[in-house]
C-alpha cells in the first residue's frame, strides 16, 4: 500500500501502533551515506498482514519530512521488535537522519539466514526469498530493474513513488517471511545470537568515527607507483613486440605464447592457460618477474591508493564498511577500501639477503617465498600502513593478539603441555623451530625471524592435519626425518590426536561442529576434516568480537576510539591525554576464563601505522 496522504498516513500509523513485530526497509538515492546525496528517500514497513511503502524524497507526491519522525516515533513504542535485512545499512541510513534505533530490540535476517547456512556471505534478499518463500520474486525484480533501465535511471529518488511503492513493500515483507522462516533454526546458541547483533550496534560508531588518511603521501605514492608501471609496460610490450591488456588472461595468454612461453597451470573448462602469480616463480624468462610486478604495483594503485582517494571526506577520512559475516568461520571481512589485506610489513627483503643466508637444510627458493610471505609479498616502495595516520592530538596503537590460533587450539584440545609452555613463557613456534629446523645454529637475525616463520607453518599444518609428505616438503626435509618429527611431535603434545578424532568424529555423525562460545558450522562428512580449523577459527572469530564490544563500551566514555580490526589485530587512535588507559585495554583483551594465557603484543605511532614503536606489555 503506497501511503501518499496525510489521512492515511494516520490511519496505517493507529494499525502498527499496536504490533509488536515490524519488519523495516529504507529506499535510498545511494548505498554510501558518508556521500553527499546518499539519503533515505522512503521507508516500507510489513506488519505481519499488510506493507506500506512511506515516500519522502521522490520526485513528486512526497509525505512531509516530518512525517518521518513522527513514524518512526510510533516504531520505538510499546516494546516492539523490529526486523531488517542488513540491519547496519538501514540503520545507519536512519541514523543520518537523526533516528537512532539501535536501543530497540532487532533482528538482523540477513545475520540469521547466514548463522542458519554459512554459505550466506553475500545474500540477495530476492534470492533468498525466491529459495524459501516465493519462486516468482526474482521474475518481479527484474520487471523492476528494466523499468529503471528503460527510464534511465541509476537513483530511486528520481523515481515517482507509486513506480516504487511495489518493490519496497516486498522487500519489508520478504524480510519478514524469511524470518518467520529462519527464526527456530538456527543452531548456533542464542549467546552468538545476541553477540553478533550487539555486534552491529557498535560496528556503526566505529564506522562513522572512520580512518585519517595521508593524503599527501596517498598522492606521492601514486605518482610513484604510476612512473614505475609505465616503466613495466613499456619492457612487457617490448620483448612481446606490441601493445595489450596485461591484466586480461586471454590477451596475457596470446602475448605470452607469442614468445613461447606457456603455463603448466590450466583452466579444466577451457584448457586454455591461467597465469596466477605462483607461474611466474617457474618461468626463468624476464618478462614473468615484469608481469608478477606489474601486477603488483596495478594492485595496490587500484585497491588501496585510488580507494583512499575515491572514499576519502572532506577531511581525509575514510569510512570501510565492516561485515561480521564475511567469512564462513565468523571473521570479518572489510571492504571500501579492504584494509584487510593492507600487508602487515613495510620492508622488501631483497633476494640476495636470503641467498646469504647458511640456511641448512632450507631451499633457497623456499627462503625466499618464505621471507616474501613474511612481509606480506609487498614488491614496492609505496607502505600502505604508513597511508593511515592518527589525529592531531592522538596516536595509533595496535594491539596484535600473539600465537592466538595455536593458544586457542591448546585451550580447545585440553593440550596440557602445550597449556604449560605458553604459559611459562615458551614461544611456540620457536620451541617447534628448536626442534626441527636448527633455530639455535643460525647465522642471522633474519635466518631466525624465517626458521620460526616456517615452523609457525609447521604448528598450523600439524594443528588442520598436515601430514609427513606436506611437512616434508614445508621443512625441506626426508619423508623419514617428517614421520619421525610427526612421531615426536604427537609424543610430546598427546591431547592433540584426541581433540582431532573428536571433532571429525562429531561431524561424521551430527553433521556439525561449534566453537567454544556456540557458533555452529554445518559440514558434511566427507568434509570432516575442515571441523578443526571451523572450531579455531570461529573461537578466534569469537573472541575478536566479544573483546571489540567490551572495548567500545568501555571506551565511549573517552575521546579515544577502536578504529579497526585487521584479523588477531585491533587498531585504535589513543588520545595523547589518555594513555593510561591503554592497560585497561590489553586486560580487557587477555580477559577470558581459560586454562591457557592469551597474549598481546602492542606498537604505538605519533606518525603513521607503520612505523611503531614496541609498547610493553606488562
Amino acid at each position: 500500500m503506497l501511503v501518499d496522504s496525510e489521512n492515511l498516513f494516520y490511519m496505517v500509523l493507529s494499525n502498527i501502533s499496536e504490533c509488536k513485530l515490524l519488519s523495516v526497509d529504507t529506499e535510498t538515492s545511494g548505498l554510501d551515506p558518508y556521500k553527499s546525496g546518499h539519503r533515505l528517500c522512503g521507508v516500507s514497513i510489513y506488519d505481519g498482514n499488510e506493507s506500506y511503502y512511506f515516500p519522502f524524497r521522490h520526485v513528486s507526491d512526497n509525505l512531509d519530512i516530518s512525517k518521518l519522525y513522527e513514524l518512526f516515533d510510533v516504531i520505538k513504542k510499546g516494546n516492539k521488535k523490529i526486523l531488517f535485512y542488513n540491519s547496519k545499512f538501514d540503520l545507519k541510513m536512519l541514523l543520518f537522519e537523526g533516528i537512532d534505533l539501535r536501543s530497540l530490540k532487532f533482528g538482523d535476517v540477513m545475520l540469521l539466514m547466514h548463522l542458519y547456512d554459512e554459505e550466506v556471505r553475500k545474500p540477495s534478499l530476492k534470492n533468498l526469498g525466491a529459495k524459501h518463500i516465493d519462486p516468482e520474486i526474482k521474475a518481479k525484480h527484474e520487471e523492476f530493474k528494466k523499468l529503471l533501465k528503460k527510464k534511465k535511471i541509476e537513483s530511486y529518488d528520481k523515481l515517482y513513488p507509486y513506480e516504487i511503492s511495489d518493490y519496497a513493500c516486498r522487500d519489508a515483507e520478504i524480510t519478514f517471511l524469511l524470518f518467520e522462516f529462519v527464526k527456530n533454526k538456527v543452531d548456533s546458541s542464542k549467546y552468538i545470537i545476541q553477540l553478533e547483533h550487539d555486534l552491529i550496534r557498535r560496528l556503526i560508531d566505529i564506522e562513522n568515527y572512520g580512518i585519517k588518511i595521508d593524503v599527501e603521501y596517498v598522492n606521492k605514492c601514486k605518482e610513484v607507483e604510476s612512473e614505475k608501471i609505465a616503466e613495466l609496460k613499456k619492457n612487457i610490450y617490448e620483448q612481446v613486440g606490441y601493445e595489450f591488456s596485461i591484466l586480461s588472461n586471454v590477451q596475457l595468454t596470446n602475448a605470452l605464447n607469442s614468445i613461447n612461453i606457456f603455463s603448466p597451470m590450466k583452466s579444466e573448462k577451457t584448457k586454455k592457460d591461467l597465469w596466477p602469480d605462483d607461474v611466474f616463480k617457474t618461468i626463468s624468462h624476464p618478462i614473468a618477474k615484469q608481469i608478477s610486478e606489474y601486477r603488483s604495483r596495478e594492485k595496490i594503485v587500484s585497491n588501496y591508493l585510488n580507494s583512499y582517494l575515491e572514499l576519502s571526506d572532506s577531511s581525509n577520512v575514510i569510512h570501510a564498511n565492516f561485515n561480521p559475516i564475511g567469512a564462513r568461520t565468523g571473521r570479518f571481512s572489510i571492504t571500501s577500501p579492504p584494509l584487510q589485506t593492507v600487508p602487515r610489513y613495510s620492508i622488501v627483503v631483497d633476494e640476495a639477503d636470503v641467498i646469504g643466508i647458511n640456511a641448512g637444510s632450507l631451499h633457497r627458493d623456499h627462503l625466499i617465498a618464505i621471507s616474501q610471505d613474511l612481509i606480506g609479498a609487498q614488491s614496492s616502495e609505496t607502505v600502505l600502513r604508513k597511508c593511515i595516520i592518527p589525529r592531531e592530538s592522538f596516536f595509533l596503537l595496535g594491539v596484535d593478539y600473539s600465537q592466538m590460533e595455536q593458544l586457542v587450539f591448546a585451550e580447545i584440545a585440553n593440550e596440557h603441555k602445550m597449556i604449560d609452555l605458553s604459559n611459562e613463557g615458551v614461544d611456540l613456534h620457536t620451541y617447534v623451530a628448536r626442534m626441527i629446523l636448527g633455530y639455535d645454529d643460525a647465522k642471522s637475525d633474519l635466518e631466525r625471524i624465517l626458521k620460526r616463520q616456517i615452523a609457525k607453518y609447521i604448528n598450523f599444518g600439524i594443528m588442520y592435519g598436515m601430514g609427513y609428505k606436506t611437512l616434508s616438503k614445508l621443512a625441506q626435509i626426508s619423508e623419514k626425518e617428517s614421520s619421525k618429527f610427526l612421531e615426536d611431535y604427537f609424543a610430546l603434545f598427546k591431547d592433540i590426536k584426541k581433540f582431532q578424532n573428536d571433532i571429525q568424529n562429531k561431524i561424521r555423525k551430527s553433521g556439525v561442529c561449534e566453537t567454544s562460545f556456540g557458533r555452529v558450522r554445518h559440514l558434511p562428512s566427507e568434509f570432516a576434516y575442515k571441523g578443526i580449523n571451523a572450531v579455531i577459527q570461529g573461537t578466534c572469530a569469537d573472541i575478536v568480537k566479544i573483546t571489540m564490544i567490551k572495548i567500545s563500551d568501555f571506551l565511549s566514555s573517552y575521546r579515544s576510539k577502536l578504529l579497526l580490526q585487521i584479523h588477531d589485530e585491533l587498531l585504535f587512535e589513543i588520545h595523547e591525554d589518555e594513555r593510561d588507559i591503554v592497560p585497561e585495554i590489553f586486560k580487557i583483551m587477555t580477559d577470558f576464563s581459560f586454562k591457557i594465557q592469551l597474549k598481546v603484543d602492542a606498537k604505538y605511532s605519533y606518525k603513521n601505522w607503520s612505523e611503531g614503536e614496541e609498547w610493553i606489555v606488562s
